[in-house]
């Protein structure tokens, strides 16, 4: 295995096991410690910020809404591009064009199944996906948040 691949493993595997910590946490604790490490009653799930909101919503999409038997996260190229390393990096539109792929590429992409599309995919899959789950304004944002964070570190 590649060093490169067994790096994207590696760290799809942290996220995902800071998304398993992070649901924990959301499902409430017994108690909870402050920042000066005195225990207090959790009185329920941890508040999170509306983009943290967001992004969870978006990933509870993109596995709910079938995104990763195409896209997916880490792991062998499928369908459509694997988002690990999607978010801030230029892309290759099928017209010749190049764009930033960022939050409103992504929306707008996710919004409108006649946006242009990626060169080297084909884009057919995607359009009859897009069309068949209607997405609303809201669970837009929702997943264009989730990618867009995906890889943006990386």
């Amino acid at each position: 295995m590649k060093a490169g691949a067994r790096q994207c493993q590696v760290r799809g595997a942290a996220r995902a096991a800071a998304a398993l910590l992070a649901a924990a946490l959301l499902a409430g604790c017994a108690e909870t410690k402050d920042i000066t490490g005195a225990s207090r009653p959790s009185g329920g799930p941890l508040a999170l910020t509306p983009l943290q909101q967001q992004i969870e919503e978006g990933g509870r999409l993109f596995a709910s809404e079938g995104c990763g038997a195409c896209h997916l996260i880490g792991g062998s190229q499928v369908a459509g591009p694997n988002f690990e390393n999607f978010a801030g990096h230029r892309v290759k539109l099928a017209d010749g064009r190049r764009a930033l792929v960022n939050e409103a590429f992504v929306r707008h992409v996710l919004a409108d199944p006649d946006a242009p599309q990626l060169a080297g995919w084909d884009a057919t899959a995607m359009r009859a996906a897009l069309v068949a789950h209607h997405l609303s304004a809201a669970k837009v944002e929702d997943l264009a948040a989730f990618i867009e964070q995906i890889g943006a570190e990386g």
